[in-house]
């Protein structure tokens, strides 16, 4: 399966399983507002956490960035190349609107 059929597999499982427990809980008052609680705060937790774990899984390293490291990190050189970066956009901005901001 692909990437895209994966996820869309988990969040169609579990989000359909919303509504069963909403109707279990509010609807026909089965379960107590404790247990309703437990069953929600699980469902987050498996929807998300298995969404994330597929996503950053499967996604091979070459797709993966780099970051620049921010103000006061250990590398001098990384500190500059978005400075750099935001000067070239700056300028590139103020040439197409005629050096006005």
């Amino acid at each position: 399966l692909t990437l895209h059929v994966q996820l869309f597999f988990v969040v169609c499982v579990t989000w359909s399983l919303y509504p069963f427990i909403w109707i279990a809980t509010v609807g026909l008052r089965a379960v107590p507002f404790r247990m309703e609680a437990y069953m929600f705060s699980a469902l987050d937790v498996i929807s998300k956490a298995s969404f994330g774990i597929i996503f950053l899984t499967t996604v091979p390293k070459a797709h993966h960035r780099i970051l620049p490291l921010p103000e006061g990190g250990k590398d001098s050189n990384e500190r500059t190349k978005p400075k750099a970066m935001f000067d070239g956009m700056l300028n590139r901005r103020r040439g197409r609107s005629g050096g006005q901001e």
